[in-house]
């Protein structure tokens, strides 16, 4: 895997103002995700950031797969309404 679907967390760690590691700064604090921050921001709930973060991949021009683990069934619910 080349990289994380979901960035690790960053960007719903981000929206539900949760603290983030050392390492998530150093890989994706740059202008960039700060503007995709930015949009995600607008939407109503953290679930959201993540079915959002889930429907881009679908809706790519070349097959794409996310690879995503859970550590709750909460959030392999909430990353399976993405493709209800």
């Amino acid at each position: 895997m080349c990289y994380s679907s979901l960035a690790h967390g960053y960007f719903t760690r981000r929206y539900a103002d949760l603290p983030l590691a050392d390492s998530l700064h150093r890989t994706y604090d740059n202008p960039h995700n700060e503007q995709l921050f930015t949009q995600l921001r607008m939407l109503p709930d953290r679930a959201a950031v993540t079915r959002e973060s889930l429907r881009f991949f679908s809706r790519q021009s070349v097959t794409a797969i996310p690879i995503v683990t859970f550590s709750s069934l909460e959030q392999l619910e909430e990353c399976m309404r993405a493709f209800d």
